[in-house]
């Protein structure tokens, strides 16, 4: 089949598969966002006003990975932001060959959204589901964005972004048949489970979400598996100790705080975790 040809199909595939009204859906809150508008609104310091900018940019910069792909041409994500809300959705793509790429293209773009704020000391808080969803230009009418924002609401307690039960489910099913397609982006190194059984997106680590040409060049790059994955954990680390640093700022200036505490101390452990895996036994990969 020509290029042409299947540009087309796949097109008319995906408006059909949307036309469906079943989605994977992922919510995201940012944490403390009153505070960072009433700072933006009468600030005290530069970075006050930096804020609405940061947003934007986490936002555009979690995008570039998805513009810069082959689906870029296919319309295949969409997203809204209102206020301290932030939607994204691809489509189910049950039972088809897709639906594997599907699920590794909205967890990379949470876990890309996720440290693009982290970077910028905002902390996002999100969940993830299936269901019905409709979705334009001018509104959402979803199932599945209200399970989401319930998992988000009620469960995830600290900043991370957490699957429902049923997404973890398919997800182990897919690993077993399409396991080529989840290791090739990596999502396999995307998904945690906590001491409790919760599965949330790792937002660490970020090399293991780059596309696929930029790891295979730095894979090229190196003359072994040990140099390949000394380099990896090099730039990951160049991201983990730059949040790490943030976060331990943030635990000093909440010591008194009995509510924000400890979200900033599980987050600390989390990236120690990532850093260093034999430093906590409350953290494992899901696959």
């Amino acid at each position: 089949m020509d290029d042409k040809k299947y540009d087309e199909e796949l097109k008319k595939f995906i408006e059909k598969e949307f036309e469906k009204e079943k989605c994977l859906v992922a919510f995201l809150d940012i944490l403390g966002f009153t505070d960072i508008v009433k700072k933006y609104v009468n600030p005290t310091n530069p970075n006050d006003k930096k804020s609405l900018e940061d947003i934007k940019s986490a936002l555009d910069k979690s995008l570039i990975a998805l513009r810069d792909s082959p689906y870029s041409k296919y319309n295949i994500v969409k997203y809204k932001v209102f206020s301290d809300c932030t939607s994204f959705s691809v489509v189910e793509a049950h039972g088809s060959p897709l639906e594997s790429s599907m699920f590794c293209l909205l967890m990379t773009l949470v876990k890309n959204y996720n440290i693009q704020l982290m970077t910028c000391n905002i902390y996002p808080r999100g969940g993830i589901s299936a269901g019905v969803h409709y979705e334009d230009k001018n509104m959402i009418f979803s199932e599945s964005l209200i399970k989401a924002y319930t998992l988000e609401s009620k469960k995830a307690l600290y900043p991370r972004t957490i699957l429902d039960d049923n997404l973890v489910k398919r997800f182990k099913k897919l690993w077993k048949h399409q396991k080529g397609t989840i290791s090739s982006h990596g999502t396999h190194k995307l998904i945690i489970v906590d001491e409790k059984g919760t599965a949330f997106v790792n937002p660490f680590n970020p090399i293991y979400s780059t596309d696929k040409d930029h790891l295979e060049s730095i894979r090229k790059s190196c003359k072994n598996v040990n140099e390949f994955n000394t380099n990896m954990k090099k730039i990951n680390n160049t991201f983990n100790f730059s949040i790490l640093n943030k976060v331990k700022i943030n635990i000093e200036d909440y010591q008194d705080n009995e509510e924000i505490l400890p979200k900033y101390e599980w987050l600390k452990e989390l990236i120690n975790w990532n850093i260093d895996p034999k430093c906590s036994n409350k953290f494992k990969y899901l696959l």
